[in-house]
């Protein structure tokens, strides 16, 4: 779907996406198969009712979530990153686009980068389709990396879909509690790529973020081999966890 200013357009779009999960026991189901474990009733519920058309996911201002990076986050994940032999990207929650416009900057024009937004408010994605919809991805991949900064509600969504639909890595933007204030199913499943050593935490981020909010970037990788070929060897403050 192509993208419209016009906030009514918007506010019908919502009332239409059904998506990959629309109801309790889809989103149950999905925490299950994607990271197995008890999940408690209250935090299923909570994630149901922040999905796009739900009773909490718009704010009071009838935007979307959105949590603004900074130029220089990407340059520190740029720094830490080998970004050699990428050819395709996606920046499926691209908000006001400070991510996207910062790899144009610094990638290879040959590069093609596709920026989607579902709310056409805070800047000017390429689509503005659900980014916790698989149709997203198949409609306008295959993509080399997703690299984004998803709503932070909604992570325990995106990062699953996310690892499925890129074929060398992701890079979140993520609020560092995500990692530190892990549930059981989520810290497992993290556990299980740091077992595999297909996952980074990329930290020593800007204090000049907006937000004043403590954020890393969490790198995951299609395999040991990819991680071993994109982490570059003079990296510092980047780390396996647990």
């Amino acid at each position: 779907m192509t993208c419209s200013s016009e906030t009514d357009r918007y506010l019908n779009h919502l009332k239409r996406t059904n998506g990959l999960i629309h109801d309790w026991k889809s989103m149950n189901k999905y925490l299950c198969e994607n990271m197995p474990g008890k999940w408690s009733q209250m935090h299923v519920t909570k994630l149901v009712q922040k999905l796009p058309g739900h009773e909490r996911f718009l704010k009071s201002d009838g935007k979307t979530e959105c949590v603004k990076t900074v130029p220089e986050e990407v340059d520190r994940l740029l720094e830490v990153l080998n970004m050699d032999g990428v050819k395709t990207i996606i920046d499926p929650f691209d908000g006001t686009g400070c991510i996207s416009s910062m790899l144009k900057k610094n990638l290879s024009k040959d590069v093609k980068i596709t920026t989607n937004d579902i709310c056409p408010e805070h800047g000017n994605p390429h689509l503005c389709d659900n980014a916790l919809d698989d149709k997203l991805y198949v409609d306008n991949g295959p993509f080399d990396c997703i690299i984004t900064s998803p709503w932070f509600s909604m992570l325990d969504i995106a990062l699953p879909l996310s690892m499925k639909h890129s074929k060398q890595f992701v890079a979140l933007h993520v609020p560092s509690y995500y990692i530190t204030n892990a549930p059981t199913p989520r810290m497992e499943f993290l556990k299980k790529l740091s077992i595999e050593k297909r996952i980074f935490v990329v930290s020593n981020m800007t204090k000049n973020n907006p937000t004043r909010m403590s954020c890393v970037w969490l790198l995951i990788f299609s395999s040991k081999e990819e991680a071993k070929k994109r982490v570059k060897n003079n990296t510092h403050s980047i780390s396996f966890i647990f």
